[in-house]
């Protein structure tokens, strides 16, 4: 009888340790997939271009790290990026983002399309500026500008050049105005002559 107790004992003791075993799995495994969970859907959601949502995650241990290194992440994208790109849209382009780092790629991207902008602005102000002021000889220099802002200053040099040197069809239209205008004065002259000798004798 003694013995069979102890084995109860033993089988009680034994399935307790499993049951013990088996929660404290379960917990731990939630502990863990429940914040990767969030994490994989808050990488869905800024797929998606939503990136306002933060994971605030109050945990000391390597997940902790990973979700504030994300939040941080999450606010570079929704306040320097997003930002920039909404000021930009805007016309504002006085604005400059101080790089993270050595290998920020993403910064130095952001200011050159900054600085883009900015010398196509101050080109067509300058042009537009001396323009205005009767000075067409002055032309933009495209400079180290690639791709559609090089075409503007070039393309707007060339609406310069048209208006002071017109093209070979707008000059032969304006002979052919020349000439016509020129008949039509020697018509009205010479019926103005005509009607002149025309009036009987004696009438003024």
């Amino acid at each position: 009888e003694t013995k069979d107790s102890s084995i109860f004992i033993m089988t009680c003791l034994a399935a307790g340790a499993l049951l013990l075993s088996l929660l404290f799995s379960f917990f731990l495994t939630r502990s863990i997939t429940r914040p990767l969970d969030r994490i994989v859907d808050q990488f869905t959601l800024m797929s998606r271009g939503i990136v306002n949502r933060r994971l605030n995650l109050d945990r000391k241990d390597e997940l902790g790290d990973l979700a504030r290194l994300f939040d941080q992440f999450s606010d570079y994208l929704e306040h320097d990026v997003t930002g920039a790109m909404r000021q930009i849209a805007a016309g504002d382009v006085s604005l400059r983002l101080e790089p993270k780092g050595d290998d920020d790629q993403i910064t130095p991207a952001l200011n050159g399309t900054i600085s883009a902008l900015t010398s196509v602005i101050r080109e067509l102000k300058t042009l537009s500026a001396r323009a205005a002021g009767g000075d067409l000889s002055v032309r933009g220099d495209p400079g180290l500008l690639e791709g559609s802002y090089h075409e503007i200053i070039v393309g707007f040099n060339a609406t310069l050049d048209a208006l002071i040197q017109p093209s070979p069809r707008r000059q032969i239209t304006e002979r052919r105005r020349r000439r016509v205008r020129v008949r039509r004065e020697r018509d009205l002259h010479a019926d103005v002559l005509q009607s002149r000798h025309a009036r009987p004798s004696g009438i003024p």
